[in-house]
């Protein structure tokens, strides 16, 4: 009998279970967002290349991202720096795309963009899915005065 999943290990040092739970936690995010697509793909004859796709499509999305912020893979409310607000609006094209995923964890955007092949056009579904996780913190100092 042929086993596909074998125990495994992860490697590094014993304070590095923080960065390896974000680690375990994107994998599981992108396999989750596959798979759902996956299974859109697999449920309906036709996902239609105008809005009612790309709502089939959100609707799929968010069902995943909904698990996200039950589980801690996506957080809210963590403050973004000028830096991470910048790329968000340069990435989305939006100026305020950076309050919603500061204030409910994410932004996802799908569009339907046309291509050909082989004098053939086609329709693909992409989307952008932008989100945010908490920092950790990883030292704490303090002081203790008696008077």
């Amino acid at each position: 009998m042929l086993s596909f999943y074998q125990r495994g290990v992860m490697l590094g040092l014993p304070v590095n279970p923080s960065d390896q739970n974000v680690y375990a936690d994107e994998i599981w995010f992108k396999d989750a967002l596959g798979a759902a697509l996956m299974n859109l793909l697999l449920a309906l004859s036709q996902v239609p290349a105008n809005a009612a796709g790309q709502v089939q499509i959100l609707s799929t999305l968010q069902s995943i991202i909904n698990q996200a912020l039950f589980n801690g893979t996506i957080s809210v409310g963590k403050t973004l720096s000028v830096d991470q607000q910048l790329y968000i609006a340069q990435v989305t094209g939006s100026a305020t795309a950076w309050k919603q995923v500061q204030n409910i964890g994410y932004w996802v955007n799908v569009v339907i963009e046309s291509y050909v092949v082989n004098g053939v056009t086609e329709y693909k579904a992409v989307y952008t899915l932008i989100y945010s996780k908490d920092d950790d913190i990883r030292l704490i100092q303090g002081s203790d005065i008696l008077i």
